[in-house]
């Protein structure tokens, strides 16, 4: 079960995020699910079509069990199987 607390070390594929807060204002607000994953970025499809956005510098948000949840990208970084060694 993903939880707020195990967020960074889990799946993220499938979830609903919006980026929150950018370096790059173009990308704030740009909301959808995330259906691929590389170690530094993002494949997000929004209703505007696919966007790859970068972990790093962004501010994600995740709706969590109806509670939006905000983490930094930073947090991120890295393969799912990476996080979860490196924590």
């Amino acid at each position: 079960m993903i939880t707020p607390k195990n967020l960074p070390i889990h799946e993220i594929i499938g979830l609903e995020a919006e980026v929150a807060g950018s370096q790059n204002i173009s990308l704030a607000g740009l909301r959808g699910t995330i259906i691929y994953e590389t170690r530094n970025t993002f494949l997000v499809r929004t209703c505007c079509g696919d966007k790859m956005v970068p972990k790093n510098g962004n501010l994600w948000r995740f709706s969590l069990d109806g509670e939006d949840h905000t983490i930094c990208g930073c947090r991120l970084l890295g393969r799912p199987y990476e996080r979860l060694v490196a924590r």
